[in-house]
């Protein structure tokens, strides 16, 4: 958090987290001293750095008791958790982006019943498609059309092809 030890000995804990955290804190940890819990406290909470930002921090919250069991300090261990944080994020935003990419997906699959002869695809309703119309139906596929130089060859055998 940018302070050295002595600064981070002499703050108090609130002047080492924001407000709303502290509150926080406070809560969880009065709330676990009045039910009789003394298990130590994890907590996420927004520490403050020595240079003003704030950064997410995990805190480990341990109750140090008297001979009778009862709390008398709390012994805290600070974790940044930034890093952790920014990775979580950067998770979710790509799970997101995945899931809208899956709905935009259409996938043809299976065995497509195919005309040997004017390669025509019949549909699950038994009808006769033009393949293009078909793809394009159940997929992203866009086509544009041309003539390959061997079917242009066969096409035009019998015109002659002026050089000039």
């Amino acid at each position: 958090m940018g302070y050295t030890v002595e600064e981070g000995l002499a703050l108090k804990a609130q002047d080492t987290v924001t407000e709303a955290s502290y509150k926080e804190q406070r809560e969880r940890l009065l709330d676990a001293i009045a039910n009789n819990r003394m298990d130590p406290e994890i907590l996420e909470l927004e520490a403050i750095h020595k240079e003003g930002h704030t950064l997410p921090v995990e805190t480990h919250a341990n109750f140090i008791l008297d001979e009778q069991g009862n709390p008398v300090e709390i012994l805290g261990v600070v974790r940044d958790i930034s890093k952790q944080k920014k990775m979580e994020e950067e998770r979710e935003k790509l799970i997101q982006h995945l899931q809208e990419a899956l709905k935009e997906i259409k996938t043809l699959r299976g065995i497509l019943p195919i005309c040997s002869v004017c390669k025509k695809i019949r549909d699950d309703k038994g009808y006769w498609n033009q393949i293009e119309s078909y793809i394009h139906e159940h997929s992203e596929a866009e086509f544009s059309h041309g003539i390959c130089p061997e079917c242009a060859k066969n096409i035009y055998l019998y015109y002659e092809i002026d050089p000039d």
